[in-house]
């Protein structure tokens, strides 16, 4: 997805994991009356979203996601579509946008570099099932990750960033897309 902030340039020297040529289809911001409409057209059922309410946040599979009045924004991904969108209420309506990974040649593809990235603890684990697992961190409340536990107890989210060439030879990053939360490997 783009970046909100100021646009990073960096050479491919400078970058510190290897880049892997990829294409990807960038659907822009744009309103939506149907935020779960807007879902189903760019992820498939194994995805999983992150729920801002107004009294809480929530990690869900997809195929279980309810929006409601309370509902501010989502954030969702699917590995098998390769892609993730972005919703975030907006007055009366919903805004969104999306980025997929696709086939050189698809309609709307673009050319990138891709950096394939492991990052950000989501905290501890507090408690568990056979298919989630309940993380907690010093400043956030518990939440529950619809994933099965590791025996580190920790996990991250594994992530792409896309970076496409300028005219001057140095690449911006353009979109990134989480393609999933991964167990933490043990030291």
């Amino acid at each position: 997805m783009s970046n909100s902030t100021p646009t990073a340039r960096v050479t491919a020297r400078e970058l510190p994991s290897k880049l892997e040529t990829a294409h990807i289809v960038l659907t822009p911001q744009a309103a939506t009356q149907d935020p779960a409409a807007f879902l189903r057209a760019h992820l498939a059922d194994d995805g999983l979203a992150v729920i801002e309410r107004t009294d809480a946040v929530s990690i869900v599979e997809l195929k279980h996601l309810t929006i409601d009045a309370k509902t501010i924004a989502i954030h969702a991904f699917s590995a098998s579509r390769k892609a993730q969108v972005r919703l975030a209420r907006a007055g009366s309506t919903w805004r969104g946008d999306a980025v997929r990974e696709c086939a050189q040649g698809d309609t709307g593809s673009i050319a990138v570099q891709a950096q394939r990235r492991t990052h950000m603890c989501l905290g501890t684990r507090v408690a568990s099932t056979s298919n989630s697992i309940t993380l907690a961190e010093a400043r956030i409340k518990p939440y529950t990750l619809p994933v099965a536990p590791s025996t580190s107890g920790q996990h991250d989210i594994a992530y792409i960033n896309y970076f496409e060439h300028t005219t001057s030879g140095r690449l911006v990053c353009i979109a990134h897309r989480v393609t999933g939360i991964v167990a933490r490997e043990g030291k």
